[in-house]
């Protein structure tokens, strides 16, 4: 009979221990956090706080020529991690000439304001305007 009060806390004190286990492994434990954001964002303000992971996602093609590149932004703020990676559209596999979207992950270093502006352009076309641009303002607390 004084043994369920026994076992409860037991039984809590590893569900409590489990919980932290499994934050902790999805990064989330310490208070970083993966910041996602996409062309439906352009224009707005982007809170994020220092030591988070900012991932952008954007429509992208290669196959025309056309390729995002960054234009703007602080890279004592925000720094781009590795280059963008490209991924086909999975519905569209096999077919030639489809798109996808293309993913930018920035590293958020240090408190402050930037710019964040991506151009979609084809680099060899000099002086021409950029076929679409993403711009927003990130702010680090």
């Amino acid at each position: 009979m004084r043994r369920w009060p026994v076992l409860l806390a037991m039984t809590m004190a590893t569900v409590f221990l489990a919980g932290c286990c499994f934050l902790g492994f999805l990064g989330r434990g310490n208070g970083r956090a993966n910041v996602a954001i996409a062309a439906e964002d352009d224009g707005r303000t982007i809170h994020v706080a220092r030591g988070d992971t900012l991932t952008l996602t954007l429509e992208s093609n290669p196959t025309t020529g056309y390729t995002w590149e960054l234009s703007a932004g602080d890279p004592g703020v925000l720094a781009q991690v590795g280059e963008p990676e490209y991924r086909p559209d999975p519905t569209t596999r096999g077919m030639m000439g489809a798109g996808g979207v293309a993913v930018f992950r920035f590293a958020v270093l240090r408190k402050g304001k930037t710019p964040l502006r991506l151009s979609y352009h084809r680099p060899w076309e000099k002086g021409q305007e950029p076929l679409r641009v993403f711009s927003v303002e990130i702010v680090v607390r």
